[in-house]
């Protein structure tokens, strides 16, 4: 499916979908979040500023990794794109616990 997924169209969604495919395949592995999801997860970012998923994920990520800075900013740029969501209760929340 991996490989399926990567032979498409460069697009936000495939983005998306290779980098939590990622991220599923070594959940707990920094190197491989660090060099494989992530970089996907933040193009699917760059490609589409709306994407509620990807921008989640790399908060999700950040925080994993320790990184409470870029976690907190992913988290904000959410609840910019999501005012009103549960997500965006939850963001404010995991902010709270980056501090």
């Amino acid at each position: 499916m991996l490989r399926e997924l990567e032979a498409g169209a460069v697009s936000a969604e495939r983005e998306y979908r290779v980098g939590v495919i990622e991220w599923l395949l070594a959940p707990r592995d920094p190197q491989a979040i660090l060099e494989r999801a992530l970089p996907r997860l933040q193009a699917a970012a760059r490609l589409d500023p709306a994407h509620q998923g990807a921008i989640w994920s790399c908060a999700a990520l950040h925080m994993q990794l320790g990184q409470f800075q870029h976690a907190i900013d992913a988290f904000q740029r959410f609840t910019g794109i999501a005012p009103r969501s549960w997500w965006t209760r939850k963001a404010i929340e995991l902010c709270a616990q980056c501090r």
